[in-house]
Parts: C-alpha cells; sequence; structure tokens
C-alpha cells in the first residue's frame, strides 16, 4: 500500500525526498516573509520559476536545491530597492553558490568513498 503524503505545500510535514516544485515554493514563500519581512514575488511569472525549479530539482535533487536556496536567503543582504530575492534571481545570478554547493558534495562523497575503500581493505587484509 502506497504511503499518502501531507500536501506538496505542507513542506514542515513532508520529508526533504518528497518535496515537489509546489513544496520548494511554499517554503520560499514562508520563509521569505519570516527572513525579510515582506511578500514573496517570482521571478517574472509563477510559470517561469516553477520550470526553473523543476529543473534544479531534477538536476541535482532536493537536497541541493534547499542547501541553493538557504544559502542565498543566507548572504543575501536586502536594501531599500530590493528588499527580498527569490529563485529566478538565486538561479541565474547565484549560480557561483550553487557550483559551491554541489563541489562540497561531490567532495564528501569523495571522502565517504575513501572511508568505504579503506574499510574494505582493512577487511580483506583480515
Amino acid at each position: 500500500m502506497a504511503r499518502k503524503l501531507p500536501p506538496a505545500k505542507d513542506w514542515k510535514a513532508r520529508e526533504l525526498k518528497d518535496w515537489n516544485v509546489h513544496t520548494f515554493h511554499a517554503y520560499l514563500m514562508d520563509e521569505h516573509k519570516r527572513l525579510f519581512r515582506v511578500p514573496y514575488y517570482p521571478f517574472g511569472a509563477w510559470g517561469i520559476e516553477q520550470k526553473m525549479l523543476k529543473t534544479c530539482i531534477a538536476e541535482y535533487g532536493q537536497q541541493v536545491v534547499k542547501e541553493f536556496i538557504d544559502t542565498c536567503f543566507k548572504e543575501y543582504k536586502p536594501n531599500p530597492n530590493y528588499p527580498g530575492i527569490n529563485f529566478g534571481f538565486m538561479f541565474k545570478y547565484k549560480n557561483n553558490v550553487l557550483q559551491r554547493i554541489i563541489l562540497e558534495q561531490a567532495k564528501q562523497k569523495a571522502r565517504e568513498e575513501l572511508t568505504q575503500d579503506a574499510i574494505d581493505v582493512d577487511d580483506d587484509w583480515i
């Protein structure tokens, strides 16, 4: 029997692996309001931003996308002309942040593989 997921926009109740475009948009809106105290507006139109999110999720996975959003929110310095940020801006102009996250993830995976290889060598020696 398939498990029933919480509603897509209920990001607090869903496991990260079950997040989709709608879950990420709900997360973006809630966190944006909490951090910057202004409403969230998409990059151009909602459909454009949904396509960007879908592409990013398919390419890098939910963990990387969430970390990317969180890092962009953390590093963004609001100003009177631009009191907030949106995913479209992040995806288009903050790709250096995404690259850092992807690189760190690759390094972590390599470290884990090296550790596993060392364990395998020790098992073979014994």
